[in-house]
Order: structure tokens, then C-alpha cells, then sequence
């Protein structure tokens, strides 16, 4: 009973290993930054916050990031507005970023500032997440990044 129990295991941890396929290397590394956000004398209401991602590419060839898709996770001191519920528009760009160097694309986007000054709810950190489109000679492909910003 023993070495049926040793074989079985033997066999399931071997299909495990078989089954897997190897990770492809990173291509690109990407992380969202705010340029421009709340001032400090920033009501609530409609302002517009200057966001960007920096992309760093890891990869032989040249890589051209095409379209910026940015959405909003939960809430936080302002909230992005978009075209339609839970979705952005995208932000379109033809940057070029050669191997082993890093580019930032920026952009500016609607949002609202949540709360009253001097509450709590102004510094509440903003979540983000990018999805982004790139061109390149072995193909097309995506990558998404979340990034939680903080609001001081």
C-alpha cells in the first residue's frame, strides 16, 4: 500500500513537471507615475491629473508602445472619469523605445477630487492599472501593470 502511495505521487509529480511550460522571459518592464495630481488647494470637483508610464525594455529589439489603456481599482482621493462605466478611453502614442533603454509616455486625463481638504480622504492612495499595446518586429503583444499611488 505504502509504495502504491510512493508511485502515485512519484506519477502526479511528474505529470505536474511535464505539463508546465517554461516562463518566457519579461519583455518590458512598465510602472505608472503621476506627474501632476491634487493641489493642494484642489476643491472637490473636476480637475484634470497629468498620469504617465514608464517603460523600460528588456528585450533585443526595439519595441513601440502603441496604446494606454488606464483604468481606476476602487476609490481613493480622486476618481478618473471615463467614457463608459469601469473603462477607460485609450491613449494613443507611437514611441519608439530601443533595447536596453526606457521611455515614459504621459498623458492627461479627467478625474474628481474626492472630499474636503484637510480630510482624511485627500491622502487616500489612488490604484491604478494600465494595460499596454506595443509593436513590434516578432509580433505584437500587451502587458498590464497596477500601481498604487500615494497622495500626500
Amino acid at each position: 500500500m505504502k509504495r502504491a502511495i510512493v508511485l502515485l505521487a512519484a506519477a502526479l509529480l511528474f505529470v505536474s513537471c511535464g505539463s508546465s511550460k517554461p516562463a518566457e522571459p519579461e519583455r518590458v518592464h512598465m510602472d505608472i507615475v503621476q506627474i501632476n495630481g491634487l493641489a493642494p488647494s484642489q476643491p472637490p470637483g473636476p480637475f484634470d491629473v497629468q498620469l504617465g508610464v514608464e517603460v523600460q525594455n528588456l528585450s533585443n529589439e526595439a519595441v513601440t508602445v502603441k496604446r494606454v489603456e488606464m483604468v481606476q481599482i476602487g476609490a481613493g482621493a480622486y476618481r478618473l472619469q471615463s467614457g463608459f462605466q469601469g473603462g477607460g478611453r485609450p491613449f494613443l502614442f507611437n514611441t519608439v523605445v530601443a533595447p536596453g533603454t526606457a521611455e515614459t509616455v504621459t498623458f492627461w486625463a479627467h478625474a474628481y477630487a474626492i472630499g474636503v481638504r484637510g480630510s482624511n480622504s485627500e491622502h487616500e492612495p489612488v490604484t491604478l492599472r494600465a494595460t499596454v499595446y506595443f509593436d513590434a518586429k516578432s509580433g505584437g503583444f500587451h502587458e498590464m501593470t497596477q500601481q498604487i499611488l500615494d497622495e500626500h
